[in-house]
């Protein structure tokens, strides 16, 4: 029983983090392109 709420909690890490990840990423290559764009 342990080990299934060890694995269970490792999951829910791993999914929160990337979620969590998605608008990071996303607002950084939009800065990229901004950044891009004003130095051309």
């Amino acid at each position: 029983m342990k080990k299934y709420f060890v694995f269970m909690s490792f999951m829910i890490m791993a999914v929160s983090v990337a979620l969590l990840s998605i608008p990071v990423k996303a607002s950084a290559a939009d800065l990229q392109v901004k950044w891009f764009g004003y130095s051309q």
